[in-house]
């Protein structure tokens, strides 16, 4: 008498599931890749926003640029953003505007840069807060020393970012460049 067999059995069972537990750790490690990748291009928009909006600030300040005011800059210098600079050339909850000279004016610049409204140690919406260890500086394309009032600035805002390698993850400095010729 042949019997038929009836439902699965235990080793049918654990074969299905090592099937399905390796399927969902291939997808878990695809989401975490894209989730890094996600993160990668973030920064870098952050990065060409605060580069695009530093090159606007110094459009919009011709004599600071013909000073030469924001040659040499390094948002390393500020190190706590607390410090804002006098006179802070923004109305701060309906108080009178303050008049500020161009020099003064390039310095809220670079500030607002670094700091974004500033109020805590790495301020809000600035480099420093955007990106890991972000970091923004402006360079004469004519050299510190060369620079005139025609040289073409480059704004470079860089930031570290975590990539995966066969021997682990490995930080590396990342950047983008923005030209601006006054």
């Amino acid at each position: 008498m042949t019997r038929l067999q009836s439902g699965i059995t235990l080793l049918e069972s654990l074969v299905a599931l090592l099937v399905l537990s390796i399927g969902l750790l291939g997808t878990a490690h695809m989401m975490a890749t894209g989730l890094k990748q996600t993160n990668g291009s973030f920064a870098r928009t952050q990065a060409i926003y605060i580069a695009e909006n530093l090159a606007e600030r110094m459009r919009a300040n011709p004599e600071g640029i013909e000073n030469m005011n924001y040659a040499g800059f390094d948002s390393n210098t500020i190190g706590d953003c607390t410090n804002r600079p006098a006179p802070y050339c923004e109305t701060i909850g309906g108080a009178e505007p303050v008049a500020c000279t161009a020099a003064q004016l390039a310095v809220f610049d670079q500030y607002q840069a670094t700091c974004g409204s500033g109020g805590s140690t790495n301020g809000s919406n600035g480099v420093k807060d955007l990106l890991p260890a972000g970091r923004i500086q402006i360079i004469c394309e004519d050299g510190v020393i060369a620079c005139t009032p025609d040289s073409t600035y480059t704004i470079i805002v860089s930031w570290n970012e975590t990539e995966q390698n066969g021997a682990g993850d490995q930080t590396k400095t990342k950047h983008v460049q923005h030209k601006i010729l006054p």
